[in-house]
């Protein structure tokens, strides 16, 4: 993994599994951690301070954009403006496996609230932060608008 020496890394869906993993190894990288969940994520931020880096937990919901909004202001305020975002929230283990024609349509409108609208609304409320730390610079036309917001929801 890069050095991550000082960058400041937010990560969704972090209170467990591959995001509470993911989390770890930015740590692990050298990555100032926010960890974040609509769970409680207390335990992934004190596994990384036990370790030796540097993590806060914040209860945020992808869902929500005040919730986003202050997901970013606790994260400016305690660590710096955010150069890394990794979109890990997620519903996967809570739904029920069954055929096509059982699910409802307020489980198929949560799965997309949450996994593809979710990456949408925290990639916009991180943006302007990314901007200040330099690690998503202004650009000209449409399309470099459209491949910073890829890297963006991509990790960097």
């Amino acid at each position: 993994m890069a050095n991550l020496e000082g960058k400041v890394a937010i990560v969704t869906g972090s209170s467990q599994g591959i995001g509470a993993a993911l989390a770890l190894a930015l740590a692990a990288a050298g990555g100032k951690l926010v960890v974040s969940d609509i769970q409680d994520c207390t335990d992934t931020a004190q596994q990384i301070n036990a370790r030796g880096g540097e993590a806060i937990a914040v209860c945020a919901d992808v869902t929500n954009n005040k919730s986003l909004i202050e997901l970013v202001a606790t994260a400016e305020k305690a660590l710096g403006p955010v150069d890394v975002l990794i979109n890990n929230a997620g519903v996967f283990g809570t739904l029920e496996l069954k055929p096509l024609s059982q699910i409802t349509e307020d489980e198929w409108d949560l799965v997309f609230r949450v996994n593809a609208r979710g990456v949408f609304q925290a990639t916009k409320a991180v943006l302007a932060s990314m901007k200040r730390s330099g690690a998503v610079r202004s650009s000209i036309s449409p399309r470099e608008r459209s491949c910073a917001a890829r890297r963006c929801c991509c990790i960097m």
